[in-house]
């Protein structure tokens, strides 16, 4: 859920994947009746950016996948765009991370974290950007052989 995950998250002692925005345009947009034309609205967005970015950090760990892309955006992951196309950190999407989270990457790695460095409004280098759909095609269908290959769903999520 999206409410609250900075105080939910930390109470899970299952492995997750957090990912939220830097930007994240609800909350900038509806819960401060913010104005982003202004240089109040600005300052509000660098103070709400820097506050994220210490959250998400706040929240890596092991059997933690961390992933903040500098977009000003809501619930991207939702689409293929989001997911497959937005980049944080190194410059992977969503889909590779968990990809690497889950171990089909061939990378062992139980703490991930990616997390744009930027500052500035939507300056993340995968915000907004249009996926290769090739890319995206062999990528989706490598990561599904793979969950199909493990015993159960379970087991390639939790480790179970």
């Amino acid at each position: 859920k999206c409410m609250f995950g900075e105080y939910r998250m930390p109470l899970l002692d299952s492995r997750y994947m957090v990912v939220a925005s830097l930007q994240d345009a609800f909350q900038l947009v509806n819960l401060e009746d913010n104005r982003m034309d202004t240089q109040e609205g600005l300052e509000y967005m660098d103070r709400f950016e820097n506050k994220s970015i210490a959250m998400l950090k706040g929240l890596a760990g092991p059997g933690r996948l961390v992933f903040g892309p500098a977009c000003f955006s809501h619930a991207e992951s939702l689409t293929d765009d989001g997911f497959f196309g937005h980049t944080a950190g190194d410059g992977r999407t969503q889909s590779l991370a968990l990809q690497s989270f889950l171990g089909l990457s061939g990378e062992a790695n139980d703490s991930i974290v990616f997390i744009d460095g930027c500052q500035g409004f939507d300056c993340g280098g995968g915000c907004h950007r249009e996926p290769d759909i090739y890319e995206v095609s062999a990528a989706f269908k490598r990561s599904f052989a793979q969950v199909l290959g493990a015993t159960t769903l379970a087991s390639a999520l939790f480790g179970a």
